[in-house]
């Protein structure tokens, strides 16, 4: 493969010409003639500045005398191949903004090229390309604009280039906690408590499935929890009872952890008073 449009060619003669005849030497690129010239003394000689078409070239040679064109040779094949791969992003595209630190870029090439990744730091990135030219590489980003640099080399020698930018956002992740009612007299106990959480994603999406820890702790015993998966964000705690007992006076806390599937860990608290 190669990205010249003009190669040289180097010929040997075969046995058994004749002395007495008078030979020129013809090239055939794809069956069409493309030199000509008269067949040297030398045993093997070179025939320069033959062009070639873009893409697959079937090069033969063949003597010429006064009977006419003799057999061509064996093809030799030759690819040429001078456009550049081109760089497609398929995620994320640039300047697209992402929320977590670390990332899958996935992309396509030219079929058995290679590619290269640099990041800000200038350290290479390690990226996998299969048999079709689709690349994948890990990238681990900062917070703000991470920019890349893609570099693609075909087979051939040919070379793309492609700046983008990754922008890492800050999270919107969060989770709110509400309880209801926030203060309670303790002459109307018992009573019962109503614990809700919301819980959104770094894009500041509702998450489903997501499983909310709730932490109860009185004043003076020990800390009761329970389990629950949200639904389009939200997750309840219901029938939670406050009793009527001199351990009930003062201020309750309550707790809601989640883990993200990011492995962000998001907290919320707020407090019930009982007087």
């Amino acid at each position: 493969m190669t990205r010249s449009a003009e190669i040289d060619l180097a010929v040997s003669l075969p046995e058994g010409l004749r002395s007495d005849q008078e030979y020129r030497v013809r090239i055939y690129v794809n069956d069409v003639m493309v030199r000509e010239r008269p067949l040297p003394a030398t045993e093997r000689f070179r025939v320069e500045n033959v062009p070639l078409e873009q893409g697959d070239n079937d090069l033969r040679a063949a003597l010429v005398s006064g009977g006419g064109e003799g057999q061509r040779s064996a093809p030799v094949a030759i690819t040429r191949d001078d456009i550049a791969p081109e760089i497609h992003l398929i995620s994320p595209r640039s300047g697209e903004r992402v929320h977590t630190a670390e990332h899958l870029l996935t992309g396509r090439t030219e079929a058995g090229a290679d590619i290269s990744i640099g990041g800000r730091s200038g350290n290479p990135i390690r990226a996998t390309v299969d048999s079709s030219g689709r690349f994948e590489a890990l990238l681990e980003l900062a917070i703000g604009q991470n920019p890349l640099t893609l570099r693609s080399e075909d087979p051939a020698g040919n070379v793309a280039q492609d700046r983008i930018v990754i922008v890492r956002a800050d999270s919107d992740a969060s989770l709110v906690l509400t309880i209801f009612p926030t203060e309670l007299d303790y002459s109307s106990l018992p009573a019962r408590l109503q614990i809700t959480a919301m819980v959104r994603d770094e894009r500041g999406q509702p998450i489903d499935d997501a499983l909310v820890t709730f932490g109860l702790s009185p004043p003076s015993l020990a800390t009761t929890t329970h389990r629950a998966t949200t639904s389009a964000g939200t997750v309840s705690w219901t029938g939670v009872d406050i009793p009527a007992a001199a351990s009930s006076k003062g201020i309750w806390l309550v707790t809601a952890l989640v883990t993200l599937s990011t492995g962000a860990e998001l907290r919320a608290d707020e407090s019930l008073t009982v007087e």
